[in-house]
């Protein structure tokens, strides 16, 4: 539970009040649903490279869903971390 705990403090989620559980559906990337004293949340580890197209090409992905949040797309709310490495993301652990 030591990572759960690291991503909920990366992102300002709160405490954590159960183990995350699996989320199907995800294709390139691992997906959880973590509660928190704050509530319920969708974390997504990224299998992410420390290559410099990979970042380009994050951040164009980054844009693009909060574009879609900002535009009303029915979708998880994206939350950004209190030290972010870029647009949404965060290193933990």
């Amino acid at each position: 539970m030591e990572w759960q705990r690291a991503v909920a403090a990366a992102f300002g989620l709160g405490d954590v009040v159960e183990p995350w559980t699996p989320v199907a559906g995800g294709r390139s990337h691992l997906m959880w649903r973590l509660r928190t004293s704050r509530g319920t949340w969708a974390v997504k580890r990224l299998n992410r490279s420390h290559e410099d197209w990979w970042m380009r090409d994050y951040r164009v992905a980054a844009a693009i869903q909060l574009d879609a949040w900002a535009k009303g797309f029915p979708m998880p709310r994206p939350v950004h971390p209190l030290e972010p490495v870029a647009p949404l993301l965060a290193t933990c652990g």
